[in-house]
């Protein structure tokens, strides 16, 4: 250790002069030098979380890729009024029969019973007040924002293009499947889209191995009760609440303010409306 005086320092200017021109680019190489390391060290930093950030990215694309759709079936109908039958074979198909949910399509109108109107006011109702305690079904006016006539080949792109991550599944009866070539562009429905069948009384499925890949017929009990018999029993004053949710039993039992039954005047011509 030694102790640089004042009086070892050069005399000469021009010699001082040199040595603090090497002294301050020693002074400014070293700057430099932990600018450099620091600038590295924020570039490792950068590159590192964005490579971290791009796996991440990577990792939830692919599992939003793999993710399998859920599996929906479609109920359509009339639903006037939405009875037990309605309710018992959706809960098998969903219990049983490999679907996930069930949405109970209200239609406006059926093609092949120009009287049967489905008011939404009621038949909506109904059906929401029926699916309500159970978590795997649900109530929809989907076709009622759609241009009319509306077909089920429209009903059925229009779903598959607004909920991509559903893959959904038109449950039919076997009279249905019957005529299905009846129906408005049949080929294109069972190409595009999945088709459950489930049998009915007096209309046996044949030959079921030869259907097309899309069509599955699933073996549900024989629940054989109707709208219809429903509609001319209450007219008829029969007491038939155990054909029904008792929310639906209940709506069907109010009365407007002439004593008769909304329930009745919106499944019967009359001249005059009871919801006016």
């Amino acid at each position: 250790y030694s102790t640089i005086k004042f009086a070892d320092m050069p005399k000469d200017p021009k010699k001082i002069m040199f040595m603090m021109t090497i002294l301050c680019i020693i002074i400014g190489l070293a700057a430099i030098a932990v600018g450099v390391v620091a600038v590295a060290k924020e570039r490792i930093h950068h590159c590192r979380s964005h490579a971290a950030g791009s796996c991440l990215a990577d990792n939830q694309l692919q599992t939003m890729e793999e993710k399998p759709q859920i599996k929906n079936g479609l109920f359509g109908g009339s639903f006037n009024p939405i009875h037990t039958g309605h309710l018992a074979l959706a809960n098998y198909l969903c219990e049983y029969g490999g679907l996930e949910e069930v949405w109970f399509l209200v239609t406006p109108q059926n093609r092949l019973k120009e009287r049967d109107f489905a008011r939404r006011p009621s038949a909506l109702k109904m059906v929401e007040a029926a699916v309500a305690g159970y978590p795997r079904f649900r109530a929809s006016d989907f076709e009622f924002q759609l241009p009319r006539p509306s077909y089920t080949i429209h009903t059925l792109d229009k779903l598959a293009e607004c909920y991509p991550d559903r893959e959904f599944h038109l449950i039919i009866g076997a009279d249905n499947w019957q005529a299905f070539d009846r129906w408005r562009s049949p080929e294109e429905i069972i190409r595009h889209h999945h088709i459950l069948v489930y049998p009915r009384q007096g209309y046996p499925l044949e030959d079921t191995a030869s259907l097309p890949p899309h069509v599955r017929v699933v073996q549900t009990p024989l629940i054989e009760i109707s709208s219809t018999f429903i509609r001319k029993g209450i007219r008829e004053g029969k007491d038939l609440r155990y054909f029904l949710h008792p929310e639906v039993f209940r709506i069907i039992q109010e009365k407007d303010c002439t004593g008769n039954h909304f329930f009745l005047c919106n499944t019967t011509s009359t001249t005059h409306s009871c919801n006016s």
